[in-house]
């Protein structure tokens, strides 16, 4: 069982990666003009990195408890899993079934 919980924590690092990415990948496939690509594209995954890294990692400054953890993290894997399924709705339903799994083992196991 403890095989499973550390790899239910190494799958939460790499879901990170992935949401960074697919927030980047959505950014950069809008319809609209460079300036506006690249705005996205860069952006968008570097607010997600800061709110991240203040509300969200294991060793933030302002970390938010449960209930508030769990909320935050399903809307900003969410809201990347939507953003992929906009431009590719296979990748998009994957990612999503991936963040269930990962967040409800997640809960079960008291993994904050």
């Amino acid at each position: 069982m403890e095989i499973l919980k550390f790899m239910n924590l190494a799958l939460a690092f790499l879901l990170e990666l992935a949401v960074v990415a697919a927030y980047a990948y959505w950014g950069f496939g809008l319809q609209a003009n460079a300036f506006v690509k690249v705005l996205a594209g860069i952006g968008i995954p570097l607010a997600v990195i800061v709110l991240w890294a203040f509300f969200f990692a294991p060793k933030a400054g302002y970390r938010l408890d449960m209930p508030w953890l769990m909320i935050g993290k399903a809307l900003i894997f969410g809201g990347a899993a939507v953003c992929l399924y906009t431009r590719d709705a296979s990748l998009g339903l994957a990612l999503g079934g991936i963040i269930i799994v990962h967040l409800a083992l997640a809960m079960v196991w008291d993994q904050k």
